[in-house]
């Protein structure tokens, strides 16, 4: 398992506080917990794994391209499975320039940032998994892991 995090460029540092990259090439399951530390965060899930975060004492899958609010409180994890996850972590303030909706309503949840974002959410992820993985059979007949469909 690596986690490695890379520096945005300085047009970017205003807004983002790094980009990072996880990998894991075992299928245990991952028990861990995600503690509270004032960012959101933009997660592409690139691998065949699955992740999950717990809501009100249940696991629930994640969306292949996830939207993390902040986090308040200790919130449960588990990982099955291979995982490639490209991530942008953003400074505080920055959601609300790309959000329409109050940053609040997303404390302590994962939602699906297609939902939100659209068109502009799925280039994004087809650029992701373009740059962030190997050639894949998958990939070649245009769709990325997380059922996304590239042009």
């Amino acid at each position: 398992m690596t986690y490695r995090e890379i520096t945005p460029g300085e047009q970017l540092k205003p807004y983002v506080k790094c980009y990072f990259i996880f990998e894991s090439d075992s299928s245990v399951e991952l028990n861990d917990t995600v503690f509270p530390a004032g960012n959101m965060e933009m997660i592409f899930n690139l691998g065949e794994g699955v992740w999950r975060t717990e809501v009100n004492g249940i696991f629930q899958d994640t969306p292949s391209v996830e939207l993390w609010g902040q986090i308040t409180q200790p919130t449960p994890v588990k990982s099955v499975g291979r995982q490639v996850m490209l991530g942008v972590k953003f400074l505080p303030h920055a959601p609300a320039f790309f959000l329409d909706e109050e940053v609040s309503l997303f404390n302590d949840k994962v939602v699906d940032l297609r939902d939100l974002m659209g068109d502009r959410c799925k280039r994004a992820a087809c650029q992701a998994a373009g740059s962030a993985l190997p050639a894949q059979p998958d990939r070649t007949a245009g769709r990325v892991p997380g059922g996304i469909v590239c042009p």
